[in-house]
């Protein structure tokens, strides 16, 4: 690591800065330049992490892995996040994965930020009580989100898993998508609304994290507090020998602690990153149709039963139209970096 480094920050087309420099001391952020029209602002990055968010949606984006396919998402969820003008933290525990994002990645402006995981006492306390040790370090960035948006007084937020996940649609179409969750989960005083990335593949049995809308209505530590004796996995026990905080909120759900629902949109493409073949289970390539949820890889290639499932029938279908075509359209254009990869093949 370098004892100075300053960091050409990049920024996209459509970004109202001309320019966007960082300097960091030992990898340290101790200053930030910013230029719009040839006017120049100085800033330092770290002291402004809490501030009060009222005025503005606060999104954390969670992010651990290098994969090439982790920077193909991390871009996407920049480029949503930043068309919803919203506070955004990165919450990233690796120093060369944070430089490397500032390097290589395009921002929409400066209202971002890089946090670590949690490692208050009380989290400590939680995820060695209740978690096991391979989703520990997943807890206590999840917990960040909780801790964080307390401490800024952010009536709500966004928690994304922003390293292995993509909506296969351009930016403008997943922030309106967002907007939608986000209204409906405020009008029905719905404390945790998330994509359904595992209720509807589990029979509704598991009520996970990913791509999540938070209310802070609720005390969540206060919940966490009165929930570190491990009796309540007991009834997951048939299907789960390793727990995470998102089956602690699958027993929130189930017990009526909290109002923990999940959505989805009909025609949608959807990638959750990781070993396709080899683990077709934990990742996979999502397709919603007609009351359906299809994995192409379990369904077309392993000709599995698991390949096609009924939408779980209180899964909210959101009102916001996809045409499957255009997310075929995008994946194969954007995963591929080519506007128009068939020509390379037709004679």
């Amino acid at each position: 690591m370098r004892v100075f480094e300053k960091i050409k920050i990049k920024l996209r087309p459509e970004s109202k800065l001309s320019n966007l420099h960082q300097f960091r001391l030992f990898g340290f952020p101790v200053l930030q330049l910013k230029k719009i029209n040839n006017k120049k602002n100085w800033s330092i990055p770290f002291l402004n992490n809490k501030t009060n968010s009222q005025d503005k949606l606060t999104v954390y984006l969670k992010v651990n892995r290098e994969d090439g396919f982790a920077f193909l998402c991390m871009q996407h969820w920049l480029d949503i996040i930043g068309k919803l003008d919203a506070n955004i933290y990165i919450i990233c525990d690796k120093k060369n994965l944070e430089l490397r994002i500032l390097r290589h990645l395009a921002f929409h402006d400066d209202n971002f930020k890089f946090l670590k995981s949690s490692d208050s006492n009380e989290s400590k306390e939680m995820v060695k009580k209740i978690f096991c040790k391979r989703w520990a370090k997943a807890a206590f960035a999840h917990l960040k989100t909780f801790e964080h948006s307390k401490a800024i007084n952010a009536p709500y937020f966004w928690n994304i898993d922003a390293d292995d996940t993509m909506f296969l649609t351009p930016a403008n179409n997943v922030v309106e998508i967002l907007k939608e969750a986000q209204n409906y989960a405020i009008k029905n005083d719905i404390d945790a609304f998330s994509f359904d990335m595992w209720f509807t593949r589990t029979y509704r049995r598991h009520w996970s994290f990913g791509i999540t809308f938070t209310n802070n209505k609720k005390n969540w530590f206060e919940i966490f507090k009165n929930n570190l004796d491990p009796s309540w996995q007991n009834p997951y026990k048939e299907y789960a020998t390793l727990f995470n905080l998102d089956w602690l909120f699958t027993s929130l759900r189930d017990s009526k602690i909290a109002k923990n629902e999940t959505f989805y949109i009909d025609n949608m493409q959807f990638i959750h990153w990781g070993d396709f073949f080899t683990n077709p289970i934990l990742t996979g390539y999502f397709k919603w149709e007609n009351n359906k949820l299809i994995f192409p890889i379990l369904h077309n290639i392993y000709k599995s039963e698991l390949g096609i499932v009924d939408v779980a029938s209180d899964c909210v279908k959101l009102n916001y139209l996809i045409n499957s075509d255009e997310c075929t359209k995008f994946a194969v254009d954007y995963l591929t970096n080519l506007n128009h990869p068939m020509k390379l093949y037709r004679k």
